[in-house]
């Protein structure tokens, strides 16, 4: 299934076509067709529920209405009608602009063309100017031949921090860091970096697909992570009293102070996480080890 890094949006038509969903439909619709362009929909609705952050009920009422199975696939038949229209359009600027080449540069394959094909061309001209600059639109190829330039991830910055975490750039497409990037929009940072750590650990890269990694993202306590109630594996964190952890950093070996061996708990707003009313040490900071 070949397709662009963007596909064509008509706001009329695609406004048109949604007007009445209320707003958790139209988030589910929206996801499952922007998913759709780069990839797939198996048949699987506990994994397209969790696609479209829904509910499986919600989620299949959406798909009965705007999609269609096609075998074990979900489609879209207005967005696979543009899919073909963009890519027949993108291969044509694509041939028009190896025709310029070949016209400006000369054919590279016959020894009777002018070099660059350009009989004025200055000859003392850098030879390697022209892989130079080539050098500068490297690009990381994707599942779908259409390779994403570095130009056009640069433009969306949190993508490109996101792709920094893997400097080999091993992934099959945009699919993962995509994934990725909700994360650290429902999650946070934290829970980003944790993930993108897992991820990165993984040596079969053939397992670095969407479906794997949102299997790893539902068997981690994200939440947690956010919070700083788990540790980056997300695993539960013990909770402590001050005095608590004044007392246990006493009796350690290491001669480091409690602020060096613990931290209290806060919250997004950056105040102090409380024990509940009911806990002994209600009222108090609750601390962790770091």
């Amino acid at each position: 299934m070949a397709s662009l890094a963007y596909f064509p949006l008509y706001p009329k038509d695609f406004l048109g076509a949604t007007g009445r969903l209320n707003a958790e439909k139209f988030g589910i619709y929206t996801r499952l067709l922007y998913t759709s362009w780069f990839e797939s929909l198996d048949n699987d609705i506990g994994e397209l529920a969790f696609i479209a952050g829904s509910s499986e009920k919600l989620t299949k009422q959406v798909l009965d209405r705007y999609f269609v199975l096609k075998g074990d696939k979900w489609v879209n038949q207005r967005l696979e009608r543009e899919r073909k229209r963009a890519t027949e359009k993108h291969q044509k600027a694509v041939e028009s602009g190896k025709k310029g080449a070949e016209k400006r540069w000369g054919d590279d394959s016959n020894p009777n063309s002018p070099p660059n094909g350009n009989p004025n061309r200055n000859p003392n001209r850098n030879p390697n100017s022209r892989d130079l600059s080539k050098q500068h639109s490297k690009t990381i190829a994707t599942h779908n031949s259409e390779p994403i330039t570095t130009e056009l991830i640069t433009e969306n910055k949190e993508l490109s921090n996101i792709l920094s975490f893997f400097p080999n750039s091993f992934f099959h497409d945009m699919t993962v860091p995509n994934i990725l990037l909700k994360v650290k929009n429902d999650f946070g940072l934290d829970a980003l970096r944790a993930m993108c750590e897992k991820v990165a650990t993984l040596k079969d890269k053939s397992k670095i697909t969407g479906p794997y990694v949102r299997t790893m993202i539902k068997n981690t306590d994200l939440a947690g992570i956010a919070k700083g109630t788990s540790n980056e594996r997300g695993d539960k964190l013990e909770w402590f009293s001050r005095m608590q952890c004044a007392q246990m950093a006493e009796k350690s070996k290491t001669n480091k102070t409690t602020d060096e061996l613990y931290r209290a708990l806060r919250d997004s707003k950056g105040n102090n996480i409380k024990f509940p009313a009911d806990h002994r040490y209600a009222g108090e900071s609750v601390w962790v080890k770091k």
